[in-house]
């Protein structure tokens, strides 16, 4: 269902809520039953349906939503059960929410027929400076991924016979690790985190974990291969797929982000500009290893 198609459904759903309010003077509806109960299962999808439909681009929107429904709903029931007196606190409470959900409909609808409201100003500058830093999480990422590659290609075919390919390839492997929580910490302070990038945010979050669980996954295979040990490669495997399919997913939700501020080509050159001289000048560094990558698999083995 197309987004306009959603919003007519949804006023729809509103006007059929009005209509099955109707009641006598002692308070008995006025309509069939079924009528009643087929407006709330209408208002119940459309509720569903627009807060998932919103959830990526307008999370803070569908939370509201949804939540002013829902506390609408249990506010009813309480009143059905105890029959409050005209003006009483539960009376009261329940027009509050009913404006606070009907002011929120509108908004909804109003996304639902034209779209997000732009991006400018001050939250288009938070947008900017926050996918910046973004890339930069990234771009430090690729760098020590890259690290490791050329390490894999010069040591991995003596890792089993050379114990100062299998130590150089131990380290590499030992260093990824490192850079991979040190990822996840950069990328945890990345603040403020604008509405319109809270879901690159989290899949990006998702996509860092992923590599990290494989890195770490790496690091024992690799141990393992140099102490003569056959390694769980299938699992290695499991997990170079998961995090691969996590960061095509995440790059999905960057394309998005991007169509959604409408930053310019100039803004995107300037930003990966800035992005590629903070790579270039990023001073980390791992701590370095105490132990030989054979001496650890040997303890292992030992206890």
């Amino acid at each position: 269902m197309k987004n306009k198609t959603l919003a007519i459904f949804g006023i729809g759903t509103y006007l059929l809520s009005v209509i099955t309010s109707a009641s006598d003077l002692e308070g008995n509806p006025v309509v069939p039953v079924a009528l009643i109960l087929i407006s709330g299962l209408a208002d119940l999808l459309f509720t569903i349906m627009a807060t998932v439909r919103l959830w990526k681009s307008a999370r803070n929107v569908s939370i509201i939503f949804a939540s002013s429904r829902v506390v609408l709903f249990i506010l009813g029931m309480i009143q059905e059960f105890t029959l409050p007196s005209y003006g009483a606190p539960i009376i009261v409470l329940s027009n509050i929410v009913k404006v606070i959900s009907f002011i929120v409909f509108v908004l909804v609808i109003k996304m639902l027929l034209f779209g997000n409201p732009k991006i400018e100003g001050d939250e288009l500058k938070r947008c900017l400076a926050y996918y910046e830093a973004q890339l930069r999480v990234t771009a430090f990422h690729t760098k020590e991924a890259d690290l490791f590659n050329n390490a894999l290609v010069k040591y991995l075919n003596s890792v089993k016979e050379n114990p100062v390919a299998a130590n150089e390839m131990c380290k590499a492997a030992d260093r990824l690790v490192q850079a991979a929580h040190e990822v996840n910490r950069r990328h945890e302070e990345i603040q403020p985190i604008p509405d319109a990038a809270s879901a690159m945010h989290f899949v990006w979050r998702v996509t860092f974990q992923s590599v990290t669980a494989w890195a770490e996954a790496n690091l024992s295979s690799i141990e393992a291969l140099a102490n003569g040990m056959t390694p769980d490669k299938a699992y290695v495997q499991h997990l170079v797929d998961e995090y691969q399919a996590a960061w095509r997913k995440a790059q999905e939700e960057d394309k998005k982000f991007l169509r959604r501020v409408k930053v310019t080509a100039g803004e995107i050159e300037r930003i990966l500009s800035r992005t590629d001289e903070a790579t270039a000048a990023d001073s980390w560094q791992p701590k370095p290893r105490d132990y030989d990558c054979i001496e650890v698999s040997k303890t292992a083995q030992q206890a």
